[in-house]
């Protein structure tokens, strides 16, 4: 495997949406396990993160990722934040204070 020398590592956690939609560019299909997740933050310490996915709010899973790798915004299409209200609670303890 070579040896990654960039700045930036951008992670696309999840390819499950809950829209579908017939524009969507994503090709893939896959979703990270936490395992994998947490060996590839581990290994890419001192590497800026970031993290996103088609929809990661369908995941809880995936919101203590956002708190470790510092970033405190989530791409979302509100839909999950329209059908739980208290997800603003998780989001918040886990460092989540902007949504695009």
């Amino acid at each position: 495997m070579e040896k990654y020398t960039g700045d930036i590592l951008n992670i696309m956690l999840c390819s499950t949406c809950n829209t579908n939609c017939k524009h969507c560019y994503i090709s893939y299909k896959n979703n990270f396990d936490e395992k994998t997740l947490d060996e590839i933050i581990s290994n890419f310490k001192g590497k800026k993160i970031s993290l996103n996915g088609t929809e990661p709010l369908m995941f809880p899973q995936y919101l203590k990722y956002f708190k470790q790798v510092g970033q405190d915004f989530v791409y979302t299409n509100s839909k999950m934040i329209l059908s739980d209200p208290q997800i603003f609670e998780k989001l918040k303890q886990n460092g989540i204070t902007k949504f695009h």
